[in-house]
């Protein structure tokens, strides 16, 4: 299955720092960050999270995992989500021609930011990257320069996840 999202690009200047998050349509917090990415030689990817008009929708399994009463049934959907933002990001380096992290930190690779309910995804994509394989892993390990909490968020999964 091909998996769509939705996102909001910026591209600036230097191109050395890419910054996926997961957002949801309803947050323009983000919007106004995207001019000032700008003056600080960032690109600005915002993903929006599937089942988020236009992305791809959940399936019909999918969305039972997410009801479920399950606590395993649960940790497969969460695990499943961040191991597709985990692909994205892979495959997004590879096509933009990102630049890994610098020895000493300061330029180049990838930031995954998640804001409110989306930080259940974006440390659920850090989890999943362990277990991509190993040479994709080794890719994120070589271009994971941050990991951005925003904002306040509740790791219950079905008050975080559910709207």
């Amino acid at each position: 299955m091909v998996i769509h999202f939705t996102a909001v690009s910026a591209v600036l200047k230097d191109q050395s720092l890419h910054l996926p998050t997961t957002i949801s349509p309803s947050e323009d917090i983000f919007q106004k960050i995207l001019p000032l990415a700008s003056s600080r030689g960032l690109r600005l990817i915002a993903l929006n999270r599937r089942d988020y008009a236009p992305t791809t929708l959940l399936s019909d399994d999918e969305l039972l995992e997410l009801k479920s009463d399950d606590p395993v049934v649960r940790d497969k959907f969460l695990h499943d989500r961040g191991m597709e933002i985990a692909l994205f990001t892979c495959n997004i380096i590879e096509e933009l021609g990102l630049p890994p992290v610098t020895q000493d930190g300061q330029n180049g690779g990838v930031a995954w930011l998640g804001y409110a309910r989306g930080n259940a995804f974006t440390v659920a994509t850090v989890a999943a990257a362990l277990s991509l394989p190993a040479s994709l892993e080794m890719r994120l390990r070589s271009y994971l320069r941050r990991l951005i909490i925003y904002g306040s968020f509740n790791f219950n999964f079905h008050k975080c996840i559910l709207h």
